[in-house]
């Protein structure tokens, strides 16, 4: 029960004199003394058992090497008898924070301490996000019930701070870098309330690889300051690799005026300045208007974050409310209970609690331009392939159905929307679909934005932008110049692998990068035993491979593109499979070693960080058999599944068991499956009442199944049912899944011809489609004025038709 101000004032100020206890070589070893990687940031009335075991737990596959920083052992302590140490270790807080590439690791004691209501604490948080960005807060040991608390704390006026004077030069760096205590605390709460998704590394990447380029931007801001009754959208439409996200940076730092998203002031300032000099003066307007607010999203198939509609819709509310002039909405924000907007997963739900009040923007005056870049890469994964010929899966582009269903229908007009995509997307129909959405939409092609090409480039419409920044940047001996095309690029990406040496760890590492399923943070690298050192080994690494914001990216996707082909890559292809086991293993490990929940009630508060969480049950499926001994053992862990369910990703783990085929299986998984496809429903709405749906006679378990003995022997029945008259005691009911969400009868259902689609039509005058795998609603038809008596599928799944009571049949996209 020793908290850190016991372990300093009963310990650290009695044996080090008047030095730092990292200066003391008879307590501590030097040569454990060393550049840090991650910043401690706790509250000294916090337990210092419990400091230890966090910072130790979330660590525990890092190298012996890896350093973090503690105040207590790296500051020194006695200000009266060493003041110039003690001034200047407290003084150096902003640069350690900086040089900490890992991020800050923030220990949180709620039940002895709130962080939030310490000075110390909320400086580090904000610098750790100044340096960092979000992905560089590690937020441990705070349940999603907790973060009310957080945010209601925030307040660094109030905060509480041991000497005055290291008050004061908290407060005077906050107003230097934010301009007021007020928006330093609005800021800080709407991160920890939104948790938004960062940009900048996209920003300042796809910036930097297009650095000579000049752009003309006369069109975008002709579009931009007409009458939004003239065109809502502003479409880019090309092929891959022709430039469609650069123009989405460029327009981004420079015409948007969002600067805020390129810490590198340069690159900021060069893309503004390649804009004004073909006469588009950035965040300026017509004669008495205001410049729009830009929020922008860029979309990556990798990066399963940018794909979940809930997260976009989270980014775009912090993007907006973080604007100073909208204080009306960042004041209805801050309104909300952290809690309910944590919980929240449904999309339409959380469309209505954070951006539907937008629906006031026209009585302001103000204008708002939504960037959506690459919609094509959020197509199911399947659809991407070439020649793909299957059912397409209804809204399976989470982001195009959140814009056709919400952003474009339920926002007012002077919403408008830039958005790039290839013209490939939604199998070829997405320039039909945008225009059926927002008929005033006007299309251009990238080449139209570009003044003076890169060196090297020949400024052809089609021309492969990215193959001249691997040749420039990865130092080929190619000649630049002519036009250059997807097979370029391929070729450009084998020279660079030709010229590293092959090694197994490389190997390893590429396998890993490719079965990720979205950018590894640097602490889950960690845990796989991938250091600094292997990383660098990268073929093309800072180019092809890159770091920012502590995850690992991939240049482009016709890198994945490449390296997915065995036709294309040949001896460089990687064993996707052992990635996907290696990742497996190293997660699985990392839920072993978390404490099981005292009691069944708090199952679901089993704490998982979020890539465990969405993706640990579908990489042990992915890695097949030899994985299988490690999914059984996953799945009989209740906590991990109630969690799983308590942070929305039933449907996933659901979706991803179903995955295996039948006779690969284990019967202890079939068992799995069929106890969650009948219960999923249940656990969907309450994931901590797992024993009790099971045990629930309505949900017709079978007595004699795995899952149910195991909730007999976790509720610790004394008495245990033998048989159970009229149902079914040993094997599962014939019926595997329940559908829930019409509000009246069922008239109809119809399969779509792959079996992977529902359809159904009900008395509440609604359709809907039904994911067979995850039980997961996909789509909600609205439109006819009565009962929905009828549905079919077209022979090739791409069309419904629904008839009604109402006299009319209609054909649904």
């Amino acid at each position: 029960e020793l908290t850190t101000e016991h372990v300093v004032y009963m310990w650290v100020k009695q044996v080090t004199g008047s030095r730092r206890l990292a200066d003391v070589p008879e307590l501590l070893d030097s040569t454990h003394v060393a550049p840090p990687q991650y910043f401690v940031s706790h509250a000294w009335r916090g337990r210092w058992s419990k400091l230890v075991a966090t910072v130790t737990a979330f660590l525990h596959n890092a190298s012996d090497s890896t350093c973090v920083w503690i105040d207590c052992i790296a500051i020194n302590q006695h200000p009266d008898t060493n003041p110039s140490q003690n001034k200047e270790d407290v003084a150096a807080f902003g640069d350690v924070l900086q040089r900490c590439v890992g991020g800050c690791l923030v220990v949180l004691d709620l039940e002895l301490c709130n962080a939030a209501s310490r000075a110390w604490c909320l400086y580090e948080w904000t610098y750790a996000l100044h340096f960092h960005g979000q992905d560089g807060l590690h937020m441990l040991g705070m349940d999603r019930g907790q973060r009310q608390q957080v945010v209601q704390q925030i307040d660094v006026e109030r905060a509480e701070c041991l000497h005055s004077a290291d008050k004061d030069m908290i407060l005077a760096n906050v107003r230097r870098h934010h301009g007021s205590t007020a928006r330093f605390n609005t800021l800080l709460k709407l991160q920890i309330l939104l948790q938004p998704l960062s940009f900048s590394a996209d920003v300042e990447q796809l910036l930097r690889r297009s650095e000579g380029t000049s752009w003309d931007m006369g069109l975008v801001e002709e579009w931009l300051w007409q009458e939004v009754t003239a065109s809502r959208a502003l479409c880019i439409l090309a092929g891959a690799g022709t430039g469609k996200s650069t123009i989405s940076a460029a327009l981004s730092a420079g015409l948007l005026g969002r600067s805020d998203l390129c810490r590198t002031s340069t690159l900021a300032s060069q893309s503004v300045a390649s804009q004004s000099s073909q006469g588009v003066h950035p965040a300026t307007s017509s004669p008495g208007q205001q410049p729009p607010a830009a929020l922008v999203h860029f979309i990556k198939y990798s990066d399963q974050r940018r794909l979940d509609a809930a997260r976009l819709i989270k980014s775009l509310a912090y993007q907006l409310a973080a604007t100073e002039r909208f204080s009306w909405y960042t004041d209805l924000i801050l309104g909300l209970e952290a809690a309910e907007v944590d919980r929240l997963q449904d999309v339409d739900q959380l469309f209505d609690m954070l951006l539907a009040p937008l629906g006031k923007l026209p009585d302001s005056g103000d204008q708002v331009v939504v960037l959506l870049d690459a919609l094509d890469e959020a197509d199911p994964p399947e659809q991407q392939q070439p020649g793909f010929s299957g059912c397409i899966q209804a809204c399976g582009n989470q982001v195009l159905r959140l814009l056709v269903s919400n952003l474009a229908a339920k926002l007012p007009a002077c919403v408008r929307f830039i958005i790039t995509t290839r013209p490939e997307a939604v199998c070829g129909s997405v320039e039909d679909v945008l225009k059926r959405v927002v008929p005033t939409a006007r299309f251009v092609q990238p080449h139209q934005l570009r003044g003076t090409p890169a060196a090297g480039s020949s400024g052809s419409g089609d021309e492969v932008l990215v193959y001249a920044a691997v040749v420039r940047d990865c130092k080929l001996q190619v000649p630049l110049g002519g036009h250059a095309g997807l097979g370029d690029l391929y070729s450009a990406d084998k020279a660079v692998f030709d010229m590293h040496p092959r090694s197994s760890k490389t190997a390893e590492v590429l396998q890993v990068l490719v079965a990720a399923l979205e950018p590894l943070p640097r602490s889950l690298l960690q845990r796989l035993g991938i250091e600094e050192c292997h990383l660098t080994m990268l073929p093309g690494w800072g180019v092809l491979f890159y770091e920012a914001e502590h995850r690992l990216h991939l240049l482009h996707k016709s890198l994945a593109d490449w390296l997915m082909s065995a036709e294309e890559s040949g001896e460089y292809h990687p064993d996707v499979t052992a990635g996907h086991a290696s990742l497996g293993k190293a997660l699985l490990r990392g839920v072993l070693q978390e404490k099981m929940p005292d009691n069944m009630h708090n199952m679901h508060n089993m704490l998982l960080d979020e890539y465990t969480s969405k993706y640990l049950v579908a990489h042990l499926c992915k890695a097949g058999s030899v994985c299988s001994d490690d999914l059984d053992l996953l799945m009989s862990n209740w906590a991990f599944i109630s969690s799983v369910y308590g942070a929305g990703h039933g449907g996933a783990m659901l979706s991803a068991l179903h995955s295996i085929p039948r006779g690969m299986c284990s019967e202890y998984i079939v068992d799995a499956r069929m106890w969650l496809g009948r219960c999923n429903a249940d656990l969907t709405r309450n994931a901590a009442k797992a024993v009790d749906i099971t045990l629930d006679p309505h949900n017709r378990c079978p007595i004699r199944s795995f899952k149910f003995k195991e909730a007999e022997a976790i509720r610790k029945v004394k008495w245990h049912q033998a048989f159970e008259l009229g149902s079914y005691s040993g094997t599962w009911p014939p019926d595997f899944g329940t559908f829930r969400g019409h509000a009246g009868y069922v008239h109809s259902a119809s399969f779509s011809p792959d079996g992977k689609q529902l359809a159904t039509g009900s008395e509440d005058a609604t359709a809907r489609v039904w994911d067979m795998a995850s039980g997961a609603c996909t789509a909600v038809l609205q439109g006819h004025a009565s009962s929905v008596m009828s549905v079919a599928f077209s022979p090739d799944g791409n069309l419904l038709a629904t008839g009604s009571r109402d006299g009319t049949a209609k054909v649904w996209d």
